[in-house]
């Protein structure tokens, strides 16, 4: 594969508001159980033998035989001494059969009847178990990664079908390490880390056919005017025969220092070695070439991060399409050419209107400390 166009990687310095940035670099920066309990039965005779002992359905016990022989209890057929009385029907039992008295006990005196056996009480109801409930009702969770209801965002811009052209840079070529933690920021503002050739960047597009190593600088007047600051955090599907990818616009080319950007300021693309690569491009700075902007395939919600050293600025990003205008009680926010957005005043703690690209608005609360990447917990629809 042959090289790209390699350009100089001039940098400029700007002075924002309360702060010193470098920008523009060639890419760039910044139941129970049921119980029936038997009813006891009257006392037998004293030794002598008595009638069969029978038990009735849950009924009572049969009288005793003689004086000293024992009654039997219950006997279904045995004559003798008085039946005993029919055992009443035990609630949820069955009727006990009508116990008929012990026989006559040998030499001894004719069997009284048993004592009437107390009703057997019923088995107890099984519980029908506890009503199963439903449930507690999911919740939709927050919008994130474009939320339940799809809304229309029109055209995103005007399609570059042979019209493109390509290069490709890596961080190390003359992005500056400014960020927090020595990490590389690009001229929107976004925070990365290089390993070799590869770079990759945070809040950004990351679901296939996007990746977080996937990204493009797009032209601007030039290191000290970005002109196309607004296109900062937009997506673009470049397409290479069967191949396309997805990769999100984090910097700037700046078209006083880079011809390629300066040729084809409305069609141009730098993009990362990783992106470049996936392309397969044969030569090094392709024409012809077919890009478009599409919304973001981002995971999760827009995350915003105040300004080290200027608490009444901020960056705004993970969006689904790119940002245009911030406001705060009711006073327009101004986008600054290193990618942070001005405010009227600190804006931790403060609800700010975000308007998106399509002209869709979001409100949402800043928190978090200066140099933290901070979860606003909400995300824009996705596009129809």
């Amino acid at each position: 594969m042959t090289r790209k166009y390699l350009t100089t990687h001039l940098c400029a310095w700007v002075v924002g508001v309360g702060v010193v940035g470098l920008l523009g670099c060639a890419g760039n920066e910044d139941p129970t159980d049921p119980t029936m309990a038997v009813a006891t039965g009257g006392g037998g005779g004293g030794t002598g033998s008595g009638g069969t002992t029978s038990t009735t359905g849950g009924g009572g016990h049969g009288g005793s035989g003689g004086t000293t022989g024992t009654g039997g209890t219950s006997a279904t057929t045995g004559a003798g001494g008085g039946g005993g009385t029919t055992a009443t029907t035990g609630s949820g039992g069955t009727t006990s059969t009508t116990g008929a008295g012990g026989a006559t006990g040998t030499g001894g005196a004719t069997g009284t009847g048993g004592t009437t056996s107390t009703t057997g009480a019923g088995g107890r109801g099984g519980s029908g178990g506890t009503t199963g409930t439903g449930g507690t009702t999911g919740t939709g969770g927050t919008t994130g990664s474009g939320g339940s209801t799809a809304t229309a965002c029109g055209s995103l811009g005007t399609a570059n079908n042979g019209s493109g052209s390509f290069t490709w840079y890596f961080f190390g070529q003359g992005t500056p390490k400014s960020g927090p933690g020595g990490t590389y920021q690009t001229a929107c503002g976004y925070l990365g880390t290089e390993s070799g050739m590869s770079d990759t960047v945070q809040n950004i597009a990351g679901t296939s056919p996007a990746a977080t190593n996937y990204f493009a600088a797009i032209p601007g007047t030039s290191g000290s005017n970005f002109s196309t600051v607004n296109q900062c955090g937009a997506c673009v599907q470049i397409t290479n025969g069967g191949k396309s990818i997805i990769a999100t616009v984090i910097d700037e080319c700046p078209e006083d220092s880079n011809p390629p950007c300066q040729s084809n300021p409305n069609g141009h693309l730098d993009l990362s070695w990783s992106a470049w690569s996936a392309l397969g491009y044969s030569v090094g700075n392709p024409s012809g070439t077919t890009w478009q902007f599409v919304p973001c395939p981002v995971s999760g919600n827009v995350i915003t991060r105040i300004k080290s050293g200027n608490p009444n600025q901020l960056f705004i990003e993970n969006s689904i399409l790119a940002i245009t205008g911030v406001s705060m009680n009711g006073s327009a926010g101004t986008h600054l050419s290193y990618g942070a957005w001005q405010m009227n005043g600190n804006v931790a703690g403060q609800t700010l209107v975000l308007t998106d690209k399509a002209g869709r608005t979001l409100s949402v609360q800043i928190g978090g400390s200066a140099d933290q990447s901070f979860d606003t917990g909400k995300q824009f629809p996705k596009c129809m």
